[in-house]
């Protein structure tokens, strides 16, 4: 019985997804993204160093301008946990904290994917977080801001500068104590 519950699963999934090719060329990127997100179905992705910073997150295929790159993932804690984390994060000069709303953040420090190597750009990003509603669950979905080439190197703005204290990391790094 359990096998056949999956089997009948695996089938609507497998109907789903070949339906979506259909959806996506009639319309724009946020009416697949919930698909994509539910399953887990994004660019792949490839960790090397950047000429920017340390490492970074790069894609291994082209992407069009706004499609879903991937989901933003990592542990979910409180802001209380979260705050409490990044006093530690801030002492090693690295942070993986992203607000997901009021009430939680995501810490991808250890249970993060690939993208919490993506870098951070003011002036070029080339994506831009969005946080979305799947099933009720708030998500972190990183979208291309440009047509992305196989082999560039993801940038996204951590708009730190609209939080209320900003990580003694960052600031040291904008007032030029600290390579970009």
């Amino acid at each position: 019985l359990l096998l056949q519950e999956e089997e009948e699963e695996e089938g609507q999934e497998e109907s789903m997804l070949s339906s979506l090719a259909a959806v996506q060329t009639t319309s724009n990127y946020r009416s697949c993204t919930n698909i994509r997100l539910r399953y887990k179905k994004y660019k792949h992705l490839l960790l090397g160093r950047s000429k920017v910073h340390g490492w970074g997150c790069f894609v291994s295929q082209p992407v069009r301008k706004n499609e879903l790159v991937c989901e933003y993932l990592g542990e979910v804690v409180s802001q209380e946990e979260a705050d409490r984390r990044g006093k530690i994060y801030d002492k090693q000069s690295c942070s993986y904290l992203f607000n997901l709303n009021q009430d939680e953040v995501i810490d991808a420090a250890r249970k993060g994917n690939k993208i919490k190597f993506a870098n951070h750009s003011r002036d070029r990003p080339n994506c831009h977080p969005r946080v979305i509603s799947v099933n009720g669950d708030h998500h972190i979905a990183i979208y291309a801001k440009s047509d992305l080439k196989a082999g560039d190197e993801l940038f996204f703005d951590y708009k730190h500068d609209f939080c209320s204290t900003l990580p003694d990391w960052y600031v040291n790094k904008i007032n030029g104590f600290a390579s970009n």
